[in-house]
């Protein structure tokens, strides 16, 4: 953009989800919010990843849709939300989604300005774009928006804000459990996620999380099973492989939001390429990732500890998908005692007062 001196009036970011993608776009959010204070500020997001924005101190407004009608291309559904952002008369946007379809409805929106990616010649509709090929992580290509407005970002830290209800609900949980703050590991082991799911290649098998919560139960460390109703029969069997006392919170946590108030009072969480990776490390929870064909260096929580067998090949995920995953690296390669022993580094760094 060759005028400098720009000043946004109504700014809207639109992004179909997911969790962990939608909470890795807050750097750039609180980045804008920096550069253009006086502005109005709208999130439009879909509903199912709309609980990771919510308190965020950056967003005036937020507009939600069913994720699936852009999944979908439910046109009738998308040009109704279309009239209705066109109805805000916003001069700025930014594109987050990577396609032809999300470009479009930019246009459709009648945003005079629309910032986003341009991914194999799909940012045609953007007015304005950043090529989006090389290997680099995700939040830093949100933040090389800036660039387009001569803009600079203060850091990568993701921002989620989890409100004093949740905080209550751990506390009477972790009371209630006799569990002791910053003394049990976080085990998410989604099975689902938002829109268009986790697929199998991304998740870490129930038999390595069952070995590994038996390992910390054979050392005295107190596991916490964090989850959605939708994690409910992989975390069953998940606690029958384990055998062991396991204290579960899955199907208890209301919003994503209570499951974030657990995984902060957990020195370290441990789950596989899903959205409960960047909820964890954003609460401040030591994240050990374990990954598969996803590169860890496009979204590896920043701080996280990635455990992949990959090397310095791309992969070959196509919107959620990875259709050439025998040639990549798979989460089955990652033993339990891998995961056991990083486990037990973060925690006797973190306190000295537990033995193993």
């Amino acid at each position: 953009m060759r005028n400098k001196s720009f000043e946004a009036k109504k700014i809207v970011f639109i992004k179909t989800g997911a969790i962990g993608d939608v909470l890795m776009t807050t750097p750039l959010v609180r980045a804008v919010r920096k550069a253009f204070p006086n502005a109005s500020i709208t999130y439009v997001v879909g509903e199912q990843s709309v609980a990771v924005l919510k308190n965020n101190p950056n967003i005036d407004h937020i507009i939600t849709f069913d994720a699936y009608d852009a999944l979908d291309k439910n046109i009738f559904k998308l040009l109704g939300l279309a009239r209705t952002i066109q109805r805000q008369h916003f001069d700025l946007a930014f594109i987050l989604d990577k396609s032809y379809l999300a470009g479009l409805f930019g246009v459709l929106c009648g945003i005079p300005i629309r910032i986003g990616f341009d991914r194999n010649g799909e940012g045609v509709f953007n007015t304005h774009s950043v090529p989006y090929a090389a290997v680099k992580h995700e939040i830093d290509y949100y933040l090389s928006l800036l660039h387009i407005l001569h803009k600079k970002s203060d850091g990568n830290k993701m921002d989620l804000v989890i409100g004093e209800k949740e905080k209550r609900f751990a506390k009477e949980f972790f009371k209630k459990n006799n569990l002791t703050v910053n003394r049990c590991v976080c085990i998410a082991p989604a099975a689902t996620q938002d829109p268009g799911g986790i697929p199998s290649t991304r998740c870490w098998p129930d038999e390595s999380y069952a070995k590994l919560i038996k390992g910390l139960a054979d050392k005295g460390i107190p596991v916490l099973l964090v989850g959605s109703p939708s994690d409910a029969s992989k975390a069953r069997h998940i606690e029958k492989l384990a055998n062991v006392s396991i204290v579960s919170a899955v199907g208890k946590t209301k919003t994503m939001l209570h499951a974030a108030a657990l995984m902060a009072q957990c020195p370290v969480t441990v789950t596989h390429d899903c959205g409960n990776m960047p909820v964890a490390a954003a609460t401040g929870s030591i994240v050990i990732a374990i990954f598969g064909p996803t590169d860890p260096r496009r979204k590896a929580p920043p701080g996280s500890n990635p455990l992949w067998k990959g090397s310095s090949c791309t992969t070959c995920e196509i919107r959620g998908t990875f259709p050439y995953c025998d040639k990549h690296p798979k989460t089955t390669e990652i033993a339990p005692t891998v995961v056991l022993r990083a486990v037990e580094r973060i925690l006797k760094k973190k306190s000295s007062n537990l033995e193993f």
